[in-house]
């Protein structure tokens, strides 16, 4: 799932526009058309950073493996990159209401080992 850069979308007619938009991401993290969003915005680098943790070199100690390790991320990566996506637009209220909420515990998930993401 991938997370929906809808400023290049929007402003494809407006390279300048555009051009702005990376260059503040390069020197930000993100830029001043993010703010729209920003809450899918982050949990799309979230989403994204766990995933690659869990193909990574090692697991935090509360695991006992690295397969344990990698189920537990997916159970943050898949609920915030699909937050992050497109699809979540195109889902009716009721279905986004539940889907907002599965994003909320990943990022829960997520806080509550703040401190052990680094590899």
């Amino acid at each position: 799932m991938s997370e929906w850069d809808w400023p290049l979308e929007s402003f494809k007619d407006e390279p300048d526009k555009i051009e702005k938009h990376y260059a503040e991401r390069a020197k930000s993290g993100f830029s001043t058309f993010d703010w729209w969003n920003f809450d899918r915005y982050i949990a799309g680098v979230i989403g994204r950073a766990v995933r690659q943790f869990a193909d990574g070199h090692g697991y935090h100690s509360d695991f006992s493996n690295m397969e344990d390790f990698a189920e537990f991320c997916k159970t943050i990566y898949e609920p915030l990159e699909f937050y992050a996506s497109r699809e979540y637009s195109r889902l009716k209220f009721d279905e986004q209401a539940v889907k907002y909420e599965e994003a909320v515990e990943a990022m829960k998930k997520f806080s509550e080992r703040l401190g052990a993401w680094w590899d």
